[in-house]
């Protein structure tokens, strides 16, 4: 009878071993008193060689992507002559233009006294001179809509006017320049958004008129020569790179202008003579 069983276990177990592949040794803890026999299997394990195949060209282009990203970079750093001259010439224009705005737009915040303005406030301090003697002179006129106000109120009246104009610029409104060159009449239109410039410029004047104590001697002729010789210097760096980018027609116009304008100075210069003895 156990000799049956024993039999009828080992065909049991016989369909679940050969199943199994690559080599499977397994000890399996007897039941009931029935041993279980120790199967084990010889059949040897197959090669997928179709995945073997798609791993190798995985790796493959791995190794390729990293080659080409190396030789990239590597070609991107090597820079030609041209180029390296166009980015220098690029530098030092952009480098005389930031000098030019900073010495154009500089400001001084002391509420005070100006010890280092750059051209546009020098101009504005100098027009909140102007501006303080006109109510100063409003004040003691009869008449006047200033007249015998304190000084605090007749700037507020004054900055009613200055107001206006920037009102007037909100509406679209446009002005015109009016003056004399060589007996002729020039006209120069003032756009809306340059007469909001205009006011915006007056209520810093006004501004100045009202807390500013000392009020340092700024010569506009000063100003105008330091503004020519900034540009010139950034004419000059802007038409060496257009140079460099080969584009030099503009390079050339701008030279052009830039000896217009040399010959516009030298012939506004006055001329001295010798007095012979």
């Amino acid at each position: 009878m156990k000799a049956e069983l024993d039999e009828r276990e080992t065909a049991q177990l016989k369909p679940a071993a050969e199943a199994v592949s690559g080599d499977i040794s397994a000890s399996l803890t007897p039941q009931d008193g029935i041993p279980i026999p120790k199967v084990t299997s010889s059949s040897p394990r197959k090669i997928n060689h179709n995945l073997v195949a798609m791993a190798f060209g995985a790796a493959l282009l791995v190794v390729m992507g990293g080659t080409a990203a190396v030789v990239t970079r590597t070609g991107s750093s090597a820079k030609s002559p041209q180029q390296g001259a166009i980015e220098v010439a690029q530098k030092n224009m952009f480098a005389e233009r930031n000098h030019y705005i900073e010495k154009l737009t500089r400001t001084d915040l002391n509420p005070q006294v100006l010890s280092n303005p750059g051209w546009r406030q020098q101009a504005i301090a100098m027009l909140s001179q102007v501006i303080a003697e006109d109510i100063s002179r409003g004040r003691r006129t009869p008449g006047d809509p200033m007249y015998m106000k304190t000084q605090q109120a007749a700037y507020l009246d004054y900055q009613k006017s200055v107001n206006k104009l920037a009102y007037l610029a909100e509406l679209g409104q446009t002005a015109t320049l009016v003056y004399e060159e060589r007996g002729r009449e020039v006209r120069i239109p003032i756009p809306s958004p340059e007469l909001a410039t205009f006011a915006l410029n007056r209520l810093e004047a006004l501004d100045m008129a009202t807390h500013l104590k000392m009020v340092p001697r700024f010569n506009l002729q000063i100003v105008n020569t330091e503004l020519a010789n900034v540009q010139h210097s950034y004419k000059l760096r802007l038409a060496a790179w257009l140079e460099q980018m080969q584009m030099y027609d503009s390079a050339e116009q701008i030279r052009a202008i830039r000896q217009w304008e040399q010959q516009q100075i030298e012939a506004a210069q006055p001329t001295t003579q010798t007095v012979q003895e």
